[in-house]
This record gives C-alpha cells, sequence and structure tokens, in this order.
C-alpha cells in the first residue's frame, strides 16, 4: 500500500506522499496495538504512529483508491468544525 496525505483548507491544502509530510513534523499520533490487541475500541491501525500537525485535525482515514493507494486525511480546524456541525 501507498499512503498518501490529503491536506482540507489551511496552508498546507492538497495531496503529498507520507514520506514527505513525515519531514514537515516530529509529532506522532498515538500507537494503539496494545489496547487493540485487548479488544479496545481504538482508531484503524492505518492511523497509529501518523504525523500530526497542529493547524490540522487528523490523520483520519479517508479510505483506499485504486492501485492500493491510502489516503490520510487532514482537515484545517476551520473546515472540521464547519463540517462537524
Amino acid at each position: 500500500m501507498k499512503f498518501v496525505c490529503e491536506f482540507i483548507g489551511g496552508p498546507m491544502a492538497g495531496k503529498m506522499p507520507l514520506e514527505e509530510a513525515e519531514k514537515l513534523t516530529d509529532k506522532r499520533s498515538t500507537d494503539w496495538s496494545a489496547d487493540r490487541a485487548r479488544g479496545g475500541l481504538v482508531p484503524r491501525a492505518e492511523l497509529d504512529n501518523r504525523p500530526e500537525f497542529k493547524e490540522y485535525a487528523g490523520p483520519m482515514w479517508d479510505g483506499e483508491r485504486p492501485g492500493g493507494v491510502v489516503i490520510l486525511r487532514y482537515e484545517s480546524w476551520p473546515v472540521y468544525e464547519m463540517l462537524s456541525t
């Protein structure tokens, strides 16, 4: 699988390969593997240890596209708030 980060709104709007996005931050999402192994209700494994950005909510699962491309979605906070209401 190839991971692509899609940024909705904000200064990074657009798509970029996960490898490029990882270079822009040193912050990572939580690794839920231990809780998942115990049967906990946690985010899907593909979201563990992914880059996080203070300007964006995410990472969020946005599905798999043809050719094995997985989209990790990041929404700017104003977009997140607009879509959440």
